[in-house]
C-alpha cells in the first residue's frame, strides 16, 4: 500500500519537474499530461 503523503510528495516532483506552480485556475495535473505529452 502507498501512503498519501508518498503520492503527494510524488506529484509535487512531477509538478515541479514541469514548472507548474500552484494556481486556482489552472488543472496542473492536465497541464502536467499536456507538458509530458508535448516532451514525447
Amino acid at each position: 500500500m502507498v501512503g498519501e503523503g508518498a503520492v503527494e510528495k510524488h506529484i509535487s516532483g512531477i509538478f515541479g519537474k514541469f514548472a507548474l506552480p500552484a494556481a486556482p485556475s489552472d488543472h496542473r495535473r492536465v497541464l502536467a499530461v499536456l507538458r509530458y505529452l508535448e516532451d514525447a
